[in-house]
């Protein structure tokens, strides 16, 4: 099948790209407001709270910016079941944003999980007031990059993908997890919206994207980011394990959870190499068949959007998406200028990315695009 080489990048990729920019750049700055100020960096930083990525703040946090919450109320403006509630209140807990309670007029008995209340710590507070005028900030560094007539158009044809779908949706990507073998979940309700052209370019990236990801494991095996991310780099020979994440643009633990998705369905072993330390992965006979219905799936779901979209609707929108991607390699994409981290930031600790990710991988762990 074709590799990250190929000539013509398809839809779901660039919009992964973009958005994995946005987010990245979205994060750093967010970083940069809350640690600067403390004359520190994130090494030696006293940390009054675990740094999350855009994906917590779009998903959950943001609806607290104007008070407390019961846990059905933020299910509800989420668009997320009880059981993802759970799992994110846990996390958004343990990392000292929020604090969970029952309502004060329980009298001692505990009542459902459901009716008890969400509020923000002081520190989830200062986050909530550092996170809340960032969308529009990133978005004018984009106007002023790429050209504001560019940005606009962007998000006009983003805009109309999603008017014709019509299905409300949150404003970024769930967070998918080995239990439900990644799939992309949406609890559909009242509450949601479909984003028009005056919302955030994230939002209107995020949930366009989320749009071809549902279309694409409606009948679909696999889900799609371990497929994006590990089923397509590997073959019929063995890759260092150690390797993908260079390869693939997403962190190691990320990889991890995918090969083990895989595995377990018998499309890839992994194996000691024969000639150093470490261990290999390769696709089995049934991996590599995987891999072939894995890309026709892609181009299946992009001819369906030509269809039902309009080809000349898809194809301008493709357009936009050239003209700030160009390349996945992303040191040499014009993405690039918006990657580089403030030097307090976490990923100021890390080498640089060598490629952006085919899909985000929004893992538990803090909600970062790349599964870091």
């Amino acid at each position: 099948m074709p590799d990250a080489q190929e000539s013509r990048l398809l839809l779901g990729s660039l919009l992964s790209y973009a958005l994995v920019a946005c987010t990245v750049e979205f994060d750093n700055e967010f970083e940069r407001r809350l640690i600067e100020p403390t004359g520190e960096t994130f090494e030696t930083w006293k940390r009054e709270v675990f740094l999350v990525s855009l994906a917590m703040w779009a998903n959950y946090l943001r609806f607290l910016a104007d008070g407390e919450k019961s846990v059905a109320e933020l299910g509800r403006l989420a668009l997320r079941d009880d059981a993802a509630i759970r799992s994110a209140l846990n996390g958004l807990t343990r990392w000292r944003y929020v604090t969970v309670e029952p309502p004060p007029q329980s009298n001692g008995r505990k009542p459902p999980f459901r009716d008890w209340l969400i509020r923000p710590t002081p520190a989830g507070e200062r986050c909530l007031r550092i996170w809340q005028p960032l969308p529009a900030v990133i978005e004018e560094r984009w106007c002023k990059r790429f050209g504001a007539s560019e940005i606009r158009r962007l998000k006009r044809r983003l805009a109309h993908v999603l008017g014709q779908r019509g299905a409300p949706a949150p404003n970024y990507l769930p967070l998918v997890s080995s239990r439900r073998e990644m799939y992309s979940e949406v609890a559909h309700g009242s509450q949601g919206s479909v984003a028009t052209d005056d919302a955030p370019l994230y939002v209107l990236l995020a949930q366009t994207l989320l749009a071809f990801t549902l279309d694409f494991e409606a009948d679909s095996p696999l889900a799609l980011p371990p497929c994006a991310n590990a089923l397509r780099i590997l073959g019929e020979a063995g890759i260092p394990v150690r390797e993908l994440p260079d390869r693939s643009g997403v962190s190691k633990e990320a990889i991890a959870q995918a090969l083990n998705l895989l595995g377990r369905h018998g499309l890839v072993a992994v194996e000691p190499m024969a000639t150093e330390r470490g261990k290999q992965a390769r696709l089995t006979d049934s991996g590599l068949a995987s891999q072939v219905a894995y890309a026709e799936r892609l181009r299946l779901i992009e001819q369906r959007w030509h269809a039902e979209f309009g080809a000349d609707a898809i194809g301008a929108l493709r357009q936009s998406l050239d003209a700030i991607v160009v390349t996945r390699q992303a040191a040499q994409s014009p993405l690039a200028k918006g990657l580089v981290p403030h030097p307090c930031t976490w990923r100021a600790t890390r080498a640089a990315p060598e490629v952006l990710p085919d899909h985000p991988i929004v893992l538990g762990r803090g909600g970062w695009p790349d599964g870091s």
